[in-house]
């Protein structure tokens, strides 16, 4: 199921208010959603507004991925986010057990690949996990057609 919405208010209703009943409808059990915050960036959203309608996205991640077991992908593109970059930080990046950043270097072709993972331990509460790895730009963009 694919669902498109064209402002801030419209992703954030979606995610608050209609996405439970979507995930139960169709027995959905991943959400992915690209550029999370790019409608905060192209609609010039006040940053106190901005900080109460993320705080809504947040917590409903939380309440829907927790009660319905639900995985959630999303993609920030933290280089277009200026000024509001560590709202963003701050408030999604946390939620997430996993993610992946992806840093140009500035001398090369090169990027670096930076993988955060927390998980629990019941002895020191979350254990994070940081790796970084290098990989070229070709290798990044390389997609191999899977045989059947």
């Amino acid at each position: 199921m694919v669902t498109r919405v064209f402002t801030i208010y419209q992703l954030v209703y979606l995610i608050v208010y209609n996405l439970s009943k979507m995930i139960h409808t169709f027995n959905v059990k991943l959400i992915l959603i690209p550029n999370l915050f790019d409608m905060f960036i192209q609609d010039q959203i006040d940053i106190n507004e901005a900080k109460s309608l993320i705080k809504e996205i947040v917590d409903a991640i939380l309440i829907l991925s927790r009660r319905n077991n639900v995985l959630f992908i999303t993609s920030i593109l933290l280089n277009n986010l200026l000024s509001i970059s560590d709202l963003y930080y701050k408030t999604l990046l946390p939620l997430f057990n996993k993610s992946i950043e992806i840093i140009q270097s500035k001398s090369s072709e090169r990027f670096i690949m930076k993988i955060d993972e927390k998980f629990c331990n019941y002895v020191t509460n979350y254990v994070t996990n940081n790796r970084k790895y290098f990989i070229s730009k070709n290798d990044l963009l390389i997609v191999s057609k899977i045989s059947r």
